[in-house]
């Protein structure tokens, strides 16, 4: 199904505010898909550091801090749940 598209004058701020109520949408849509199902995929201590871009010492002060619990430990290796990662790095996913 093609879609027309329609020119007509609109001003900056009626653009902002459908700028704004989009991503709005899209936020809580990403919000609400996080809380449906969380991901439960692990993570190695290298992974978690490339994705959420946090270095070894800081995912070792969240881990010792207990803010982040790894799902499992082997020896010297943690593995990490996305899900328990993104948590704990909340503020550098939104970033």
């Amino acid at each position: 199904m093609q879609e027309k598209i329609l020119f007509s004058p609109i001003t900056i701020e009626d653009l902002e505010a459908l700028i704004e109520r989009a991503t709005e949408k899209s936020v809580q849509k990403i919000l609400r898909l996080d809380l449906e199902k969380p991901d439960e995929t692990l993570l190695t201590t290298q992974q978690v550091c490339e994705e959420f871009k946090v270095s070894r010492i800081t995912l070792n002060n969240y881990r010792k801090s207990g803010k982040l619990v790894p799902f499992s430990k082997a020896g010297k290796q943690h593995a990490y749940r996305r899900c328990d990662c993104r948590k704990a790095f909340h503020h550098k996913v939104i970033q």
